[in-house]
């Protein structure tokens, strides 16, 4: 912690000293992450596959692949890929890793060239909603509070929009369009819908999800005014770039920001390796003798760190991967 303020003058005069050690924990945690081992000739296969399919995906994940591939780590027979990560990179003061990274490529594709040392498993685990429930936290948007604990929020949401036959993956578009501020004509494009269609989407959306309409307007409001905004962890000072919308979205994703961090010491104190966070998502490496022990406590982490920062609201974990696919967990 010295070194940090050493470099940093301004965190030793003006910054809580617990919010210090976490930021210095929370360094250290990054530089002392273990490599991510791959399937190099697999990795290989795919650039070449990839490569000559024509959709932007195939294109831009064989790029990604490539740009893996040049700089494994190689010991032996063994590969391993290690994101370089910039901590509190961004404004909300989310992690970024730079380059090419395991990030950057759709999960569907990970399975294809992860490759587990001997005796383990990686598990990628996924907070359920967390943005919506953020955002219902922060506004006291009951409603939604209520159907997270009850189910799904974006199933509620179909059944609560009428006139209209809404799918459960138009409800999470709508819903996350509505909190990052997107237009009208833009999301119906997406959506491949009329604007009147959306425009009718919205508006009972916004009836149904009040005062988070409000809450997120009276926030730029005020970020806009005070010319600064901060999180449990982090502060941003206003500048011209900053648009209205990102003000909006500012304190969901810097408390999104709060709780992954915290996910991240959780790990260390539980002794869990974290290999990647990919923005709520964790994967994790687990000792395959004691799998099922070993995802609940991962799980009973995550759940305690999201209670820490939402008071008494724990958020759904969903396993979203078990490799090698010979394991499996089924939650109980």
């Amino acid at each position: 912690m010295d070194a940090l303020k050493h470099r940093h003058p301004y965190l030793a005069n003006n910054v809580p000293c617990d919010v210090l050690r976490r930021i210095a924990r929370h360094i250290k945690h990054l530089d002392s992450r273990e490599s991510i081992g791959v399937d190099r000739n697999a990795i290989a296969k795919r650039v070449i596959k990839y490569g000559k399919q024509k959709s932007e995906t195939s294109q831009y994940v064989s790029k990604m692949l490539k740009g893996m591939l040049d700089k494994l780590i190689c010991n032996g027979d063994t590969h391993w890929h290690r994101p370089l990560v910039s901590p509190f990179h961004t404004k909300t003061g989310r992690d970024t890793s730079l380059g090419s990274s395991l990030n950057y490529i759709p999960k569907d594709y990970w399975p294809s060239i992860l490759k587990p040392p001997d005796g383990y498993a990686y598990v990628l685990l996924d907070y359920q909603q967390q943005e919506p429930v953020i955002a219902a936290h922060l506004a006291g948007c009951q409603t939604l509070l209520d159907w997270y604990q009850d189910g799904d929020i974006y199933e509620c949401i179909c059944r609560a929009i009428t006139g209209s036959t809404l799918t459960r993956n138009q409800a999470k578009k709508l819903l996350i369009a509505f909190l990052y501020g997107i237009s009208v004509a833009k999301l119906a494009e997406q959506l491949q819908v009329t604007t009147t269609v959306v425009h009718g989407w919205f508006t009972q959306l916004r009836r149904i999800t009040e005062p988070i309409g409000k809450y997120l307007n009276d926030t730029a409001t005020e970020i806009q005014l005070t010319q600064a905004v901060t999180s449990l962890d982090w502060r941003h000072a206003v500048t011209e770039q900053d648009t209205y919308n990102s003000l909006r979205n500012w304190k969901i994703q810097a408390m999104g920001a709060d709780i992954m961090r915290r996910a991240c010491l959780g790990f260390d104190a539980a002794k869990i390796p974290l290999l990647l966070t990919n923005h709520d998502s964790f994967l994790v490496k687990l000792p395959v003798t004691k799998l099922d022990d070993e995802i609940k406590k991962s799980i009973q982490v995550l759940q305690c760190v999201s209670a820490s920062v939402l008071g008494e609201i724990q958020l759904k974990i969903t396993v979203d991967m078990v490799l090698p696919k010979e394991y499996s967990y089924v939650s109980k």
